[in-house]
């Protein structure tokens, strides 16, 4: 079994963003091509553009959640047409429509309400489109994403920027164009995303396909912006506040024939960059950069090529408490990350479709400290390189949606840690144990390699959807371990009643985080003074379950409700030394 999954994951592997397109045709009465312009809206997906086609009378639209759209068409001399159509399939749809001319008015009424519900949906997941993206709430500089994804149910978000998605610690993972990323996005961690560039998201918290796997408290899908218009476009942001708070966006894009190129940079600085110790926000200063860029090539109508390059960085001063500032320390923390990705799509008939993703990335973070931080010196030097390759096959059969793949991804992980007690008592209170040594150096390397496999299904028959998968994972890090994970859900429409039905369950394996994961699974309780027994980190698996329904009211209003529960054995604890 592990040398098939490792052969499979180089070869194929799968790809994780549940998304399709629509290929539009318009044409007049006679089979000509038509130009028009057209907008297209799915309100249980957020989704809302407006687009015009090409003298061919072609558009695509790119990168839409599965569920129901309204199409709407019009041009001078017309009739308008709107036409409803439902995305049930990764295989791209082709749609053609007939504008008739004017005198003849045959035109369709697609009414709003019925993209207000996915009656296929067997669990509760937020769409954001680009109107929610673009017309946010401001935020601080480094937060834009979190802050969005905090303010969708389920989700807390504490001091440090972390994500809780339900309860879940540190279990939150990001798919960007369908590739996974495991470690911690917080501020506190890592480098922000940019979501000025991001075109839509998708969060979910249950209900988790076979093909998402590792990291599963709670997972947010973007897309970044790649449109298809042609010619030289784009856009800038400039953003001021409180705090010395300043932000910057540009980004330029160009469309010509088959091709697309895209460029994009941001920059940011602030004076309250986390949430600090004390109201006085001492030592909060926080500023950061990127660079990203999209490359995009249609070969044909069978065949695309996605590339998409960034380099991210973010530094920032850690927040003294009142002792600290009165010392003159100073604790400057930068964190580092370049990554390339290249995605292929190739259509092998109207019903079958494969993915074939690659990733290569570079992440870094680093912490020093001058000579008056107290009570603690401590320096942090850390990193991991990784990269992935997967992809999928997936069919529409009748009344089957069939997926199947693989992945892998190779990691390799270094860790630098040292420290020095300068005080073990501060003002009469004792802080450190006198068994705990006064100077602590560690350094560790490790390579390991994840691999998975899956296969799921979704069959509708009538107003019932069952979806069904499998997933296995082969973990080789810390620890060998394997794991096979049954995924299921159930929805039942009843259209009359505007009403949708749903339950889930996922059995869940998640590998032990990135952060420090080397210092966390070193034996080193008598070395630094303590006793006791060693306990190793494991993989944590439990169960997820959730139902609940989604109710259209008065045709303008979308009301969803849900109950879950969730039991997860070697929960993931952050009681630990810089978590």
């Amino acid at each position: 079994m592990r040398v098939l999954l490792l052969f499979a994951s180089v070869l194929a592997a799968y790809a994780q963003s549940v998304t399709s397109e629509i290929r539009l045709q318009v044409r007049d009465a006679t089979g000509g091509a038509l130009e028009a312009a057209g907008s297209v809206e799915g309100l249980a997906t957020a989704v809302h553009r407006n687009f015009r086609t090409g003298a061919d009378g072609r558009y695509t639209l790119t990168r839409l959640p599965l569920g129901i759209y309204r199409i709407q068409l019009a041009r001078d001399g017309f009739a308008p047409q709107s036409v409803r159509v439902e995305l049930r399939s990764e295989t791209p749809l082709e749609q053609a429509v007939t504008l008739n001319v004017a005198g003849i008015q045959t035109t369709v009424d697609v009414r709003e309400e019925e993209t207000l519900l996915n009656p296929e949906a067997t669990s509760a997941s937020q769409h954001l489109g680009p109107d929610q993206l673009r017309f946010r709430s401001s935020a601080a500089p480094g937060r834009s994403v979190i802050d969005v994804v905090n303010a969708q149910p389920g989700w807390l978000l504490e001091a440090n920027g972390s994500l809780h998605p339900r309860g879940a610690e540190y279990d939150v993972q990001y798919v960007i164009n369908g590739i996974p990323l495991y470690d911690n996005r917080s501020p506190a961690f890592a480098q922000s995303l940019g979501i000025e560039e991001f075109e839509s998201m998708t969060v979910q918290t249950a209900g988790m396909p076979a093909e998402f796997g590792r990291k599963l408290g709670g997972v947010v899908e973007v897309n970044t912006d790649q449109d298809l218009v042609r010619g030289l476009h784009g856009q800038m942001s400039l953003q001021g506040g409180s705090f010395d708070q300043r932000g910057s966006f540009a980004s330029l894009q160009y469309g010509r024939g088959r091709n697309i190129f895209g460029l994009s940079g941001e920059g940011f600085s602030t004076n309250r960059y986390l949430d600090p110790p004390v109201t006085q926000n001492f030592t909060n200063r926080g500023s950061g950069g990127a660079l990203s860029g999209r490359l995009g090539r249609n070969w044909s109508e069978n065949d695309s090529t996605r590339a998409y390059f960034s380099s991210r960085h973010a530094g920032f001063l850690v927040p003294n408490e009142f002792l600290q500032q009165d010392a003159g320390q100073r604790q400057d923390r930068r964190a580092d990350e370049t990554m390339g990705q290249l995605t292929h799509m190739h259509l092998f008939s109207p019903n079958m479709v494969m993915n074939v993703r690659g990733m290569m990335r570079d992440t870094s973070a680093r912490l020093w400290s001058n000579p008056f931080s107290t009570p603690i010196l401590p320096a942090q030097d850390r990193g991991f390189r990784d990269g992935y390759v997967g992809g999928s096959f997936a069919l529409h059969r009748g009344e089957h949606e069939i997926k199947a793949g693989a992945d892998a991804i190779f990691t390799a992980v270094r860790e630098d840690f040292s420290y020095r007690i300068l005080h073990y008592a501060l003002d009469g209170v004792e802080i450190f144990d006198h068994d705990v040594p006064a100077a602590f150096d560690f350094q560790a390397r490790r390579t390991g390699y994840q691999q998975s496999g899956f296969a799921q299904d979704r069959w509708r028959r009538g107003r019932f959807t069952l979806s069904a998968g499998v997933r296995f994972d082969n973990y080789r890090l810390m620890v060998k371990e394997t794991a096979w994970s049954p995924r299921l859900g159930a929805a039942y429409a009843i259209p009359q009643a505007g009403l949708t039905l749903r339950a889930s369950y996922d059995r869940i394996f998640m590998p032990p985080a990135f952060e420090n994961i080397l210092l966390a699974s070193s034996n080193l309780v008598s070395a630094l003074g303590g006793e006791g027994q060693f306990l190793k980190l494991k993989s944590a698996r439990g169960n997820f379950v959730e139902a609940g329904f989604a109710k259209s009211l008065f045709g303008k209003l979308r009301l969803d409700g849900s109950w879950y529960a969730r039991r997860i054995d070697n929960f993931a604890d952050d009681a630990l030394l810089f978590n």
